[in-house]
């Protein structure tokens, strides 16, 4: 009877799946916006990183991540500058990158 319960309950997640799958192209696939994340020296914000980039490869997310400087050192920067999708910006230019991701949501493009 168990054998049986968990063969159910996978053939409904199998089901499930597939129509996930199938329904998919339904889902809204909007553009814009963007995490920030403040970095300063220490390499704290790499596990951030990791896992912006694990939603990334699965699809999950698609906004660009911001790394604001806030004080790293010329070693952290080079490090951090070496992550795909992932942009270094210093804090005088988060307003005008933020700017650019509003502009994305409005469809302006511009």
């Amino acid at each position: 009877m168990a054998a049986w319960m968990i063969l159910i309950t996978l053939a409904a997640f199998g089901a499930f799946s597939a129509l996930w799958v199938f329904f998919g192209f339904l889902l809204p696939a909007g553009r814009g916006g963007a995490a920030v994340c403040f970095c300063r020296s220490g390499g704290n914000e790499e596990p951030l990183i990791r896992r912006y980039l694990w939603l990334w490869n699965m699809g999950l997310v698609r906004c660009p991540l911001l790394l604001v400087d806030c004080g790293l050192t010329e070693a952290d920067r080079t490090r951090l500058s070496k992550f795909p999708h992932v942009t270094l910006c210093p804090p005088e230019e988060l307003s005008f990158r933020l700017e650019q991701e509003r502009d994305l949501l409005d469809r302006t493009g511009t």
